[in-house]
């Protein structure tokens, strides 16, 4: 067989074949490994925007749980002061830190 004067053998046409299932093969191989970077790129982002949505929310709760502490020692105080009263109030039932009035 020749081509336009170039003898061509069935072994040249099967080593171009070879070659050309090569480069498309490398071909397909690149497009694929864009198509999964993309991917992952994109995951990636969602990932990051998750991130920084849990990073807002945490720092919020931190907020929520100071706020929080701050109610509770308050009402710790006020408990206290209940007590006291209510003790002080025992007391003078009992006659205890009562002073009647001088009578001139």
């Amino acid at each position: 067989m020749q081509l336009e004067g170039v003898p061509v053998s069935i072994e040249t046409v099967l080593h171009v074949v070879e070659i050309v299932a090569l480069v498309g093969g490398g071909f397909s191989v690149a497009y694929r490994l864009g198509k999964t970077h993309s991917a992952i790129i994109a995951a990636i982002e969602k990932q990051d925007a998750a991130a920084e949505r849990q990073a807002v929310e945490i720092a919020d709760l931190k907020t929520e749980i100071k706020k929080l502490g701050d109610v509770l020692t308050a009402l710790a105080v006020q408990e206290n002061r209940l007590d006291m009263h209510e003790k002080w109030i025992d007391e003078l039932r009992r006659g205890i830190g009562w002073r009647p009035a001088r009578r001139e």
